[in-house]
Formats: C-alpha cells, sequence, structure tokens
C-alpha cells in the first residue's frame, strides 16, 4: 500500500508505520489481564519485547530512510532498544532492585495509562476545527483506519476458533474464547 500510496516520500513512512505497529501497549496489558489474568501478562510481555525491539528498529529506521546515508548506530543504539534491553537483563537475571526504586517504578507505571489519556485529550483539545476538517478528508488516514481496524481483524477471525490450551486457574476455562466470557461474567 505505501508504494501505491501518492504521497510524499516523508509521508509514506508515516502512513508504513500507522499500518504496521500499533498502540496495544497501554491498554492492552489491562484487557489482558480481564481476559487471561496473571498469565496473560507474561504473554503479552514476551509479545511486547519483539514488538518493542521492531518499533525501535524498523519504526526508527522508516523515518530515516529518507536521508542520504542511514545512521545504523542511531537505529539500533537509540534509547528504546537499550532500555529494552536493560529491562530484559533485569527480568532474566536474578538481580532485586532496592526497595525505594521499584516502589518508584512501580508507581510510574500504575500512572502510564491516565497519563496517557491526558495526553491523548489534551493532543485533541488543540487541534483547530480547520486541521480536523483535513484529517477527516484524507483518503490516506481512512484507509490506514480501515486496514487496522476492520481488513485486518476480519483476516485474524479464524484464528479465534482455535482452541490455546492455558492451565485453568481458578474457574476460568483452559481455552482462550471461552475465558473472555467467563471473566466478563465474574467481573461484571
Amino acid at each position: 500500500m505505501r508504494r501505491c500510496a501518492n504521497l510524499p516520500e516523508k509521508q509514506k513512512s508515516v502512513y508504513e508505520r500507522l499500518i504496521i505497529f500499533g498502540t496495544q501497549g497501554f491498554i492492552g496489558y489491562a484487557v489482558s489481564y480481564v481476559i487471561l489474568g496473571g498469565q496473560g501478562i507474561v504473554y503479552l510481555t514476551m509479545f511486547n519485547l519483539y514488538y518493542l525491539i521492531l518499533i525501535w528498529t524498523y519504526g526508527v529506521y522508516l523515518f530515516s530512510k529518507n536521508k542520504e546515508q542511514i545512521n545504523w548506530k542511531n537505529i539500533f543504539l537509540n534509547p528504546g532498544i537499550l532500555s529494552t534491553i536493560t529491562g530484559l537483563i533485569i527480568f532474566l537475571l536474578p538481580i532485586r532492585l532496592p526497595h525505594l526504586i521499584s516502589s518508584g517504578l512501580e508507581t510510574v507505571g500504575k500512572m502510564t495509562i491516565p497519563l496517557s489519556m491526558m495526553m491523548i485529550g489534551i493532543l485533541i483539545a488543540n487541534v483547530k476545527s480547520k486541521e480536523m476538517i483535513l484529517f477527516i478528508k484524507n483518503i490516506y488516514l481512512w484507509k490506514s483506519v480501515l486496514i487496522k481496524l476492520l481488513i485486518i481483524p476480519i483476516l485474524l477471525l479464524p484464528f479465534v476458533t482455535l482452541s490455546v490450551p492455558f492451565p485453568p486457574t481458578g474457574n476460568r476455562r483452559p481455552c482462550v474464547r471461552n475465558a473472555f466470557c467467563s471473566n466478563y461474567i465474574t467481573l461484571f
């Protein structure tokens, strides 16, 4: 789709990034915890590890490939990659952070969802009505929304019927398609 888009080269990178990478990080953890419990957080963390590495390498590459010479050091040694690798090392090694640091990081972690929602609200509030009309008329924005929210989920729909074995925990059922129903009933 990137090649078919009649956009300036700089905007093609943004368009490609919009289609490839989602924003599942903050809300995804809450949804995963509700549906699958603590085990869901482990699965989502494993997925996010690869996702973060891709977004901080290929995502950075997308926005730097229009330059004459690509600086590979900036692509592979940026703050996102370094923090992901540091987090992985802390997770895998038997390192215990002091209580003051771990409780501070936990507090910051609990603030990410509300702060991200506030930031989104602030950004939307600062959009002028003329800019909003331009966004609404942007056909490429609508195409990316259609692909991400309709076409890709429809293509992934057959996988919902597959049973994924999870060890039963409490009253949760051992497969993903049944886990949502039982958790929804017990939560609400």
